[in-house]
């Protein structure tokens, strides 16, 4: 089985620097059926670019590990996911649930959140603040900011999402796995996720970190990743983790979502 793993461009700090490096050292402890594609920006345009990439050299065994960036999951529909660093790329809830395939988003429709965003934004200063107002007691009270702008985003996300899916769909994989913090606890927006790119999904249900620990010199610093409850060297926090994707891993800190047949 292949191990296909996207990693951000060079250059960036944090997590992004942390993501590459693992993923070398996860490359090179199996070359033979691990591989690194590198991204040599943050885009939309580019996400496409190296998934097409990485399903090719997957194959429909293999799997593409996506650690790009950040992501996050409440309960519920309540996920969000990055396909490409600095949030160039983030597949949020509105996003996913645009078109309901799976019809497991209950709440307002996100065409006409979309709508009244846009609307809005016309009229005069203090038309707008009114018309601002009225839509977060409409829609979302707690974190308005942050929704009406994922809401806002959809236009210029929403081709790249649906080009996303026609990639899988003609190039279908074992799975796509997203190497980031607990998007398992969204399960019907990985549920939509799965359904809306046609392939299984592969998530965490708590916090991924990464802790650089230094063997006599700095020099020889190794990355390793694990699940943030885990404490070394218990859980997925021992000495494979700077090798092996989450060694030591329970079931119940994964979650794994099938498509649903649609219309």
């Amino acid at each position: 089985m292949k191990h296909v793993i996207i990693v951000p461009p060079k250059g960036l700090k944090g997590v992004y620097r942390d993501n590459r490096i693992w993923a070398s050292q996860y490359v090179k402890a199996d070359p033979r059926n691990r591989i690194k594609v590198d991204m040599q920006g943050s885009s939309p345009e580019e996400t496409l670019k190296v998934t097409r990439r990485a399903v090719g050299l997957a194959g429909t065994t293999g799997e593409v590990i996506y650690a790009v960036g950040h992501g996050g999951g409440g309960s519920g529909n309540a996920g969000q996911v990055d396909f490409a660093p600095k949030n160039k790329f983030r597949v949020s809830q509105f996003l996913a649930f645009y078109d309901n395939k799976t019809e497991e988003w209950k709440g307002p429709s996100v065409a006409e959140m979309l709508r009244d965003a846009k609307e809005a934004r016309k009229g005069t200063k203090i038309a707008r603040k009114q018309k601002e107002k009225a839509w977060c007691t409409n829609y979302i009270a707690d974190g308005c900011g942050k929704a009406k702008r994922q809401v806002r985003a959809i236009d210029k996300l929403q081709p790249h999402y649906d080009e996303l899916g026609k990639i899988f769909r003609a190039n279908p994989v074992k799975r796509i796995v997203l190497l980031t913090c607990n998007v398992g606890k969204a399960t019907t927006f990985l549920t939509e996720l799965a359904t809306d790119l046609g392939v299984p999904c592969r998530a965490y249900t708590e916090t991924v970190s990464t802790q650089a620990r230094w063997e006599g010199s700095r020099r020889n610093a190794k990355i390793y990743m694990f699940l943030a409850g885990d404490i070394y060297p218990n859980g997925t926090y021992n000495d494979r983790s700077t090798t092996e994707l989450l060694p030591g891993l329970k079931r119940r800190q994964r979650r794994d979502a099938k498509p649903m047949a649609t219309p």
